[in-house]
């Protein structure tokens, strides 16, 4: 029977490539609606950070130019806690002096470089009574100039430590992962995402693909899992070749190892889902998990403990 649904299967492709040898076909591909998408975070001590853009189409054009036409500007944002509420306000990377741009570039894990070619524009708060705490919900509510509403809240967790960290080789002596060992509480609905810097190396911490998880298979028990390095899109320096994925032997890496709630694990999860499936025809569509009412994206808390790994020989 395998022979027979093998040729089943077969026939249709066999058949689209002889009808497109015969004429062209000229497709056309609808432009699609572009909706508000949010891209933001809160965490303990620190401002709420929101990207507010217009999703790009599929094919549409990119490059320097139409990424900064992707920004919404003049949007009113809020973000409230505790019934107290602040307008937050629009900073744009043009805006700042040539000697902050690292510092800045530091906070979004972009080289100054990049932040001096592009404007980069963020919508944040310094008041501190809107700083993020442990334990607090955080309402994010937008309204753009254009008449659109949108909404969302996250909650910052309780933040839970690894128990160690190693390192351990994977191609020959010098190349290899970073291992970390994690006790759960024993209270299901726990999801973390990972991430980690290399000092002198990265501009900020930098999570690899399937850098989040819940714990639907290992509530309340103690485990150790494995990370590659993320690809670090903006490195000062290029990337050595067969080196990508790889902590080395003489890094010294920061780890960052957030708790984050359910929705925002979720939307991770979709993302990573997604980036697996690029490409692949034959996939089945993974839309991402959005919490924000009337757009796309992430309004996420997330709640980090550091630990520092210096690799040595």
């Amino acid at each position: 029977m395998a022979p027979k649904k093998t040729i089943l299967f077969l026939f249709p492709l066999i058949l689209l490539v002889l009808v497109a040898c015969e004429r062209d076909v000229d497709i056309e591909i609808p432009g699609g609606t572009r909706q508000p998408a949010v891209y933001g975070w809160i965490e303990p001590g620190a401002p709420p950070i929101i990207i507010f853009t217009r999703a790009q189409p599929y094919f549409g054009s990119s490059n320097f130019s139409s990424f900064e036409e992707l920004f919404i500007h003049n949007a009113s944002i809020t973000v409230s806690t505790d019934n107290y509420s602040a307008l937050l306000f629009e900073l744009c990377s043009n805006s700042i002096p040539d000697s902050l741009l690292p510092v800045v570039g530091q906070f979004l894990g972009l080289d100054s470089i990049t932040l001096a070619s592009v404007n980069y524009c963020v919508y944040t708060s310094f008041d501190a009574n809107i700083f993020g705490v442990v334990g607090k919900n955080y309402y994010l509510n937008i309204a753009t100039t254009e008449g659109e509403q949108l909404s969302a809240v996250t909650k910052i967790p309780q933040p839970v430590a690894l128990d160690s960290l190693w390192f351990q080789p994977e191609r020959g002596d010098t190349l290899g992962f970073i291992w970390a060992r994690l006790t759960d509480p024993d209270t299901l609905g726990n999801a973390y995402r990972w991430f980690a810097q290399r000092q002198g190396k990265d501009n900020g911490f930098i999570a690899p693909y399937g850098s989040s998880f819940d714990d639907k298979f290992i509530n309340g028990t103690s485990f150790n899992f494995g990370v590659p390095r993320g690809d670090n899109d903006f490195a000062p320096t290029p990337e050595v070749e067969g080196e990508r994925g790889y902590f080395k032997v003489g890094d010294t890496v920061i780890a960052k190892f957030c708790t984050i709630d359910m929705a925002h694990f979720q939307f991770w999860r979709s993302f990573d889902t997604q980036l697996a499936s690029n490409g692949n025809p034959f996939a089945a569509p993974a839309p991402l998990r959005s919490n924000i009412t009337g757009g796309l994206g992430i309004w996420g808390g997330y709640s980090p403990s550091y630990d520092t790994l210096i690799i040595t020989p």
